[in-house]
């Protein structure tokens, strides 16, 4: 019984931790060669893209990671950009007006491929 309390204590921990997560597909990749200078990179370009759809800036990104294999070449995609806010609350708030990233940020961008969209983390 105390196992099966701890365990459910545990997964309501993990949920509330990924409410701070969100992904953004499409975002392009930075070029450089140090992983610490694409982590930034990845950080400042998310900030922009989410300034773009509310006030939220670079500080409020706590961490980013790229996720999935790195494939390079013509018709490479860019990775999934897995983003942790400060709080889940900034999540709500950048969910809640994502509709704005057409209209700024993917404005005149007709290929589907190419456009950046933002979602939920789900995993």
């Amino acid at each position: 019984m105390e196992k099966k309390v701890k365990e459910y204590f545990e997964e309501v921990e993990e949920k509330e931790k990924r409410k701070t997560f969100i992904v953004i597909n499409n975002l392009p990749e930075s070029g450089k060669e140090s992983p610490e200078d694409r982590r930034k990179d990845d950080i400042q370009a998310a900030g922009r893209v989410l300034n773009a759809i509310t006030e939220v800036e670079a500080t409020q990104l706590e961490n980013a990671m790229r996720m999935g294999k790195v494939f390079i070449g013509q018709g490479a995609r860019p990775r999934l950009l897995r983003v942790k806010m400060k709080s889940a609350e900034l999540v709500g708030n950048v969910m809640s007006n994502v509709s704005k990233l057409q209209n700024s940020v993917n404005k005149g961008v007709s290929d589907p491929k190419a456009r950046i969209y933002v979602n939920r983390d789900r995993t």
